[in-house]
């Protein structure tokens, strides 16, 4: 079997787990976001409205920022982003310095008529670092700013 499948983000989520699913065979190749459901059920990042319907299905007033950026990069158009929940690499740090910002965590503020949950996130290969804000209401969006690379 080449596809393999590992847990991802789960802190705060409600009767969800969420699982990424790749080809071992492609070093450090795309993913596809899962969400397994507590009836059994899957919720694949790769159909229509996926991403409205893991917010709709998985999460709670409580779920912390960082697992709602897991889940916005994941289950959206950027899902080769990663999520920046520290400054500890390497080449985070670098194109931090270079693109004259400072690390921040991922935060959610409130919006009218919903959150938002702003976060700093890598591109697959390292090589870009984006600004990115979801917004969390009625429908669930996602916007990413390149800021260097």
């Amino acid at each position: 079997m080449q596809t393999r499948g590992r847990q991802i983000g789960d802190a705060g989520l409600e009767d969800c787990e969420i699982y990424d699913a790749y080809d071992k065979r492609v070093f450090d190749g795309a993913s596809v976001g899962i969400a397994r459901l507590k009836d059994g059920s899957l919720l694949l990042g790769s159909e229509a409205n996926s991403l409205n319907n893991v917010f709709a299905r998985c999460i709670s007033p409580g779920t912390p920022a960082g697992t709602l950026a897991t889940l916005l990069v994941t289950f959206s158009r950027y899902a080769g982003l990663r999520v920046l929940h520290d400054s500890s690499l390497g080449v985070a740090r670098a194109l931090l310095e270079k693109a004259g910002q400072e690390f921040v965590s991922p935060e959610i503020v409130a919006s009218q008529g919903g959150r938002v949950v702003r976060f700093l996130a890598l591109s697959t290969d390292g090589s870009a670092l984006y600004r990115v804000e979801g917004h969390i209401g009625n429908q669930v969006a996602v916007n990413a700013e390149r800021l260097t690379g």
